[in-house]
């Protein structure tokens, strides 16, 4: 408060951080603790989470050109940007005017929009349950590391009645191998380059066989394994 009369105090100014760029800092101080995938993962769901927490001002970039501002470089760690397109400072600029703050979350009507938006793909089609659920968790990850850091007094989330769709177990055809197609896969990666190929088909071999993460796979040494003299 300045004392002053209304019509003379101006707007009044945002507190703290954007959520956009307290979703940069999240992003910058989990990445060299995640693994590729999780990173991967991660910057999906902000891409979904972050256009919903941007004002709708007039020549707003659409959904579409936002998220490639946001994958190609502003979610990126420093160290991993290469140059932003010319086409796209404008774009950045304008996102980073219009990012709503980080208090946001604390309005139960912007945070129903974002769960709403997490239900759907890209492409405006309902989103898998393992996908919408996957995307929440990041977004309570998020609001927990603000209230860890003080930025925010709660995590408005835990207030909120919206029932999560029910997960499943069901193993999509359309995005998993079948046996024969994963044998198939494994024969042709010894004939793929020149050096790397034996490394790789066993890599992929031991993540298909015995189920390891691609940094389990790619640690694993002889002294781990218990191998037949033969065979």
């Amino acid at each position: 408060m300045t004392g002053l009369p209304e019509s003379m105090s101006g707007p009044e100014k945002d507190v703290g951080p954007s959520f956009l760029d307290f979703a940069r800092s999240f992003m910058a101080s989990w990445w060299l603790h995640s693994a590729a995938r999780t990173r991967e993962t991660d910057t999906y769901a902000l891409l979904s989470l972050i256009p919903a927490f941007v004002k709708n001002l007039p020549g707003k970039p659409a959904d579409e050109e936002l998220r490639a501002v946001l994958r190609d470089y502003a979610l990126l760690p420093e160290g991993r940007r290469g140059d932003l397109a010319a086409d796209y400072l404008p774009m950045l600029r304008r996102m980073e005017a219009a990012s709503l703050p980080l208090a946001t979350p604390q309005e139960p009507r912007i945070v129903r929009t974002a769960l709403d938006a997490v239900t759907l793909t890209f492409d405006d089609k309902v989103a898998s349950a393992n996908s919408v659920r996957w995307k929440r968790s990041v977004l309570h990850h998020l609001i927990e590391t603000a209230v860890e850091l003080r930025e925010l007094p709660s995590n408005s989330l835990n207030t909120i009645k919206w029932k999560l769709p029910e997960a499943t177990d069901a193993v999509d055809p359309r995005t998993v191998v079948n046996p024969a197609q994963a044998q198939a896969l494994l024969a042709v990666l010894p004939s793929i380059g020149w050096t790397r190929a034996p490394r790789m088909a066993a890599m992929f071999t031991c993540m298909y066989y015995a189920a390891l993460w691609p940094e389990e796979a790619s640690a694993l040494g002889r002294q781990n394994c218990e191998l037949p003299e033969q065979g």
